[in-house]
């Protein structure tokens, strides 16, 4: 940010309850009350009420050159009054006092000045996501723990997840979202210009640098925690063999009446082509969750339900995906019988390989592959059942899509089902996997707006 004096007397820094009643408790004052979750103080310079920003430190014009703090002066505006009758405390020249130092660090965090109609893009859009990105920080510490730990090295492969994000997903992505606007100024809107209004509206985000930053920076936040997340699942069947599956096949049984509910999902939807359409959902699934999320990095900073969003998706794969699925380690149904369990769940493998010879199962390729790489020779890995994290994935995207639009919320809630079945119908989990996924998605949902609400600037 270039030095740029500010030609008002005063500048106003909105500033969350949590921050604004540690400032005042710092500075012996009597806790405000209002209406709002953020009141506004104002900062001037004591010396010419002239101030200019170097970076993200505030200064006096007329400082002298041995001291970079000049007096200031708060005018604390107190309910029902204005700034011209607020109360007024002149702070000590002092660099390190804790009010100036408090004042500089939350004008750091919140970035609400505005210096001639320009923000700085990169810190507004990390401050603006701090739970976000402080949460995959540290998913990310704790891998490098376990890779010291273990032995097993750590590499998250974010060049490879952002290259295969940027070549193959985002020009789709992109073309999503321009039929999507079209469509909405054609249908909605009803333009009498909709080449020109739609060329607006283009200008006009490209031209929001703190929202194109801020979405850039999430996005590759996104792809690190997928290579995280990764190696951690990874991690599981090295650190804790597979341990429960018997006790959740028959957990299973109990909770359906003594049935497994694979036998209950083939007798409703068992053909071929049934098969084939809830392995082609399964298979979307991947699709699907990257252009949400990608929707989700690039909305506007101010979107809470997108801030939401993604918090609770971090808390989601570290949480379910990680901690829970290693302390229940559990191989799933597909696998059952190689684990040396039994044959329960082989005439559920009898029936896919029978509806591959009709329509394609895709599953039983990536299956075999799976194992494999548990076996030690080949290259895919990663096998846990406990949670299953495509129901829990698919049931955060419509809690997420449902706060856009209802009929966004109907359509991914209807996903969510098919995933749901899917993933018992087609071995890869039992049924109280994916019933413990939607649990954990919609409890990192609500996590996700406390920690939003508390940690996030205003």
């Amino acid at each position: 940010m270039d030095d740029a004096g500010l030609k008002a007397d005063i500048v106003i820094i909105a500033l969350r309850r949590a921050r604004r009643t540690a400032l005042e408790r710092g500075l012996g004052l009597k806790p405000t009350d209002g209406d709002s979750d953020t009141r506004s103080i104002a900062i001037a310079a004591s010396c010419n009420l002239s101030i200019k920003a170097h970076g993200t430190a505030i200064s006096c014009g007329t400082s002298p050159a041995n001291s970079p703090f000049q007096k200031y002066l708060i005018l604390w505006p107190e309910r029902g009054k204005t700034l011209s009758k607020s109360k007024a405390i002149l702070l000590p020249n002092s660099p390190n006092s804790f009010a100036i130092n408090g004042i500089l660090l939350l004008y750091k965090m919140t970035l609400t000045a505005d210096i001639d109609g320009r923000k700085a893009p990169v810190a507004f859009a990390v401050t603006g996501a701090m739970p976000f990105f402080g949460l995959i920080a540290a998913h990310g510490a704790l891998s490098v723990v376990l890779a010291f730990a273990t032995g097993y090295r750590f590499d998250p492969g974010m060049a490879g997840i952002l290259s295969m994000i940027l070549v193959f997903l985002v020009p789709w992505f992109l073309l999503l979202l321009l039929i999507r606007r079209v469509v909405l100024l054609a249908v909605v809107d009803k333009s009498e210009r909709p080449i020109a209004d739609l060329w607006s509206v283009l200008k006009a985000l490209a031209a929001d640098r703190p929202r194109l930053f801020g979405g850039a920076l999430r996005l590759a936040a996104a792809a690190f925690l997928i290579g995280s997340f990764a190696y951690q699942k990874e991690l599981v069947a090295v650190l804790q063999p597979f341990g429960w599956d018997q006790a959740f096949a028959d957990l299973d049984r109990f909770l359906h009446l003594g049935h497994d509910p694979y036998a209950l999902v083939l007798a409703a939807a068992g053909t071929p082509w049934a098969i084939t359409t809830l392995n082609a959902a399964y298979h979307a699934w991947f699709f699907v969750i990257y252009f949400i999320v990608f929707v989700a990095c690039f909305a506007p900073p101010h979107h809470r339900a997108s801030s939401v969003f993604l918090i609770a998706l971090v808390l989601t794969f570290a949480i379910g995906g990680n901690l829970v699925a290693m302390a229940f380690s559990s191989a799933g149904p597909v696998y059952f019988e190689r684990l040396g369990l039994g044959d329960d769940f082989v005439p559920l493998m009898t029936h896919l390989a029978q509806a591959a010879e009709t329509s394609p199962v895709w599953a039983l390729d990536v299956q075999e592959g799976l194992w494999d790489g548990y076996a030690g020779d080949g290259a895919l890995a990663g096998i846990s059942a406990m949670p299953s994290m495509h129901v829990a994935t698919t049931v955060l995207l419509a809690l997420y899509a449902a706060s856009y639009a209802r009929w966004a919320g109907i359509l991914l809630w209807i996903f969510a089902a098919l995933i749901m079945v899917g993933s018992v119908a087609l071995g890869w989990h039992y049924a109280v996997d994916g019933y413990a996924g939607a649990l954990i998605a919609w409890a990192a949902w609500r996590a996700g707006f406390w920690l939003n609400d508390r940690f996030s600037p205003a």
